[in-house]
Order: structure tokens, then C-alpha cells, then sequence
């Protein structure tokens, strides 16, 4: 094989060395910016899931506390029932109860 030949194959093998190291280059930036996209999905999706869940939270906390209000409410008026069953009745009852005990 000649020298110019052998040159030629040379700088056809560089040639061929930078364009692969281009390439690889290339794609090394491409499978980081697929990386760098992924990250942020990753986040906007986390965000969103957090944000829901707060949502469902806050929803949640306002159903217990309406449900609370309830059973205070129906407890109130249990009891205001009965404290006027007690002032209605118990002069009577206490006559019942003596009657009961004394005789």
C-alpha cells in the first residue's frame, strides 16, 4: 500500500472517529434532555398528585367538621328536650318515687 493511500485511510478513520464522537455527543445530550424532561414530569406530576390530595383533605376535614356540627347540634337539642321533659316532670316524679318508697 502506498503512503497516500495509507493517508487517505487515515483521515477517513478520523473522520469516521469524530463523526461517531459527534453522534455520541448528540445523542448523550438527547438522553439528557429526555432525562431533564422526565425530572420535570416527574415534579408537575408529584405537584399535582399533592394538590389533590390537599384538596381531598380540605373536602374531607369539612365533611368531618360538618358531620361534628351535626352530632353537637342533635346533642343540643337532645338535651334542651330533655331539661324541659326534667322541669315539666320531676316534681311528680319525685312525688312517684316517695309514694313508691314509703309505701
Amino acid at each position: 500500500m502506498n503512503r497516500k493511500a495509507l493517508d487517505q485511510l487515515l483521515a477517513a478513520d478520523r473522520m469516521a472517529a469524530d463523526s461517531v464522537e459527534s453522534e455520541q455527543n448528540k445523542l448523550d445530550h438527547v438522553i439528557a434532555s429526555i432525562e431533564q424532561q422526565k425530572n420535570m414530569l416527574r415534579e408537575a406530576s408529584l405537584h399535582m398528585v399533592e394538590e389533590k390530595a390537599a384538596a381531598v383533605r380540605q373536602q374531607q376535614q369539612k365533611q368531618v367538621e360538618q358531620a361534628t356540627s351535626e352530632c353537637q347540634r342533635q346533642y343540643n337539642v337532645l338535651m334542651e328536650s330533655l331539661d324541659q321533659k326534667y322541669e315539666r316532670n320531676h316534681k311528680r316524679w319525685e312525688e312517684e318515687l316517695y309514694v313508691r318508697c314509703m309505701l
